[in-house]
């Protein structure tokens, strides 16, 4: 083979952007995005099906986005930063939305170490991309840790890894920490 092929020592890095969404898109989530109950069932039901060790990492508060006109944005930008993301730091072959969740840890709560890929439909889970919601005067605690790197996470940081990556959020000592998360999914496997 006459071609090198360069290694990508990406794919278990996180990467923190901070700012990369602004305080104002962060406030117009909480203001007007329609979560849906039925959807967070089914959502949460999947998980606890498909993802081994979920109950002992898992948000308490979990929902769904709903399939509404109204939400489209956030779709439209979760989905952007995700295929742009995926496109600098991994190169996988993804195109697809994961339903986005809104993860609300209060104080006491955390999520323990994980990682986002499982079995049946949660194996084809690529990218991760996480939204820092919450305003730092909100809550303390609830760092964000991934075996290799921490950083700072204001309002509007996303933080972006690859599914395999091994992640947790430390506990939130006081308020309440709101985190929009998403998926960027490969195809469904032939069966």
């Amino acid at each position: 083979m006459s071609e090198t092929l360069t290694p990508n020592d990406d794919i278990l890095r996180t990467f923190f952007y901070a700012g990369l969404f602004k305080p104002e898109l962060c406030q117009r989530v909480f203001q007007e995005a329609i979560w849906d109950p039925e959807l967070t069932r089914n959502h949460v039901d999947l998980q606890a099906r498909y993802a081994p060790g979920f109950e002992n990492y898992r948000a308490k508060d979990i929902q769904v986005l709903a399939h509404e006109e109204a939400n489209q944005w956030i779709r439209v930008a979760m989905l952007r930063l995700l295929k742009t993301c995926n496109a600098r730091h991994f190169q996988f072959e993804a195109e697809q939305l994961s339903e986005i969740q809104l993860l609300t840890l209060k104080a006491g709560e955390k999520m323990d170490w994980h990682y986002h890929v499982g079995l049946g439909p949660l194996a084809m889970r690529k990218v991760c991309l996480t939204l820092v919601l919450s305003d730092e005067k909100d809550y303390t605690g609830g760092s964000f840790h991934s075996i290799v790197g921490t950083r700072e996470q204001p309002q509007g940081t996303a933080i972006v890894h690859a599914s395999i990556a091994t992640v947790c959020t430390q506990t939130v000592t006081q308020g309440e920490l709101k985190l929009l998360f998403a998926t960027l999914d490969g195809h469904q496997p032939l069966r």
